[in-house]
């Protein structure tokens, strides 16, 4: 048997002929079975500490004792003076609110001292920081166990004394 080649050749022995039409596509298949379940993966880190909740009293008198993580709102029509707690864990804080016409004054107990940017309040009673304005705000967390404190936010012009 002869096979002529597409100019009309002869082919011979060893060559290779014309390629063939393409055959029909055959059915896909039926899909395997699932794989088995890798192993669990490590823990990952644990994520940051949320904020400290802090509960919020409205002073309507001239004076009172900051506990932890505590808000007050100093509202009366004079000076309300807060005093911080005397003991406090790193961590653990104290904000103002001004609402009265009469200010606020975050007053300190002996040993402590409040840090504000680049000024420290006078170590002890004789320091503090004030609000200038009726609506003023600040909040303070303590750094150093019992005695150290830093300004976190601050709204207004505060007096550092």
């Amino acid at each position: 048997m002869k096979i002529y080649n597409t100019d009309g050749l002869i082919l011979g022995v060893g060559e290779t002929g014309p390629t063939g039409p393409t055959g029909p596509t055959g059915t896909t298949g039926t899909a395997g079975a699932a794989g088995a379940t890798g192993p669990t993966g490590p823990t990952g880190p644990t994520g940051p500490t949320g904020a400290v909740e802090i509960t919020w009293n409205n002073v309507t008198g001239t004076t009172q004792a900051a506990t932890v993580n505590s808000g007050y709102v100093a509202n009366n029509a004079g000076l309300v003076t807060i005093t911080l707690p005397a003991t406090a864990a790193v961590g653990q804080g104290v904000a103002i609110s001004g609402s009265g016409a009469g200010g606020w004054k975050l007053a300190q107990n002996a040993s402590q001292l409040i840090n504000f940017l680049a000024v420290v309040t006078t170590t002890g009673t004789g320091g503090y920081i004030a609000s200038a304005t009726r609506y003023d705000c600040i909040v303070v967390r303590c750094i150093v166990a019992d005695t150290t404190w830093v300004v976190e936010q601050a709204v207004g012009n505060l007096d550092v004394i």
